[in-house]
């Protein structure tokens, strides 16, 4: 995570910016390189549509992810603004489980070790 940078202006009192005080550089956190693959990922959810499961594809040489999916999922958007009670409680008494990531969260023998 990185560090904002500012300035801080001397201004009138009209607010009209008249000389710079201070002046704070911005630190740039660490890259985040993402390992997932789009037309893998498009795949993977396509194949899981009205499914219950997970579909992890790993790269066996690096152990990078190329595809996650769990399903069945919610929209994450609902939660952007501030999730509406009623919204929270259809998630909540869904009997699918949307929340539990079944990727991450489930217990699963691999379909294949090759």
């Amino acid at each position: 995570m990185g560090e904002n940078g500012g300035r801080q202006y001397e201004v009138n009192a009209l607010g009209r910016k008249i000389r710079v005080l201070g002046n704070v550089e911005p630190n740039p956190g660490n890259n985040l390189l993402l390992t997932l693959d789009l037309e893998l990922q498009k795949s993977a959810e396509e194949a899981m549509i009205d499914k219950r499961g997970a579909v992890v594809a790993m790269d066996a040489q690096n152990g990078d992810i190329l595809a996650m999916v769990s399903k069945p999922d919610f929209d994450p958007n609902l939660f952007a603004r501030g999730i509406s009670p009623e919204n929270w409680k259809t998630i909540l008494e869904n009997p699918a489980r949307p929340l539990q990531n079944r990727a991450i969260q489930g217990q699963y023998p691999p379909g294949s070790v090759f």
